[in-house]
């Protein structure tokens, strides 16, 4: 979806977080109206 607003926040966070092996998740969302235009993942491998 577009995004339409005065600007635009993201928020990450990490889901898991083990001894060699991260889950990330992030989403773009529209201020001031908070809707929600992208989501992303992501792994991460630290050998």
């Amino acid at each position: 979806r577009p995004a339409s607003g005065d600007s635009l926040s993201c928020r990450a966070k990490v889901e898991r977080a083990g001894k060699a092996l991260f889950f990330l998740s992030a989403e773009l969302v529209t201020m001031p109206n908070e809707k929600v235009v992208a989501k992303s993942t992501a792994t991460f491998y630290l050998p």
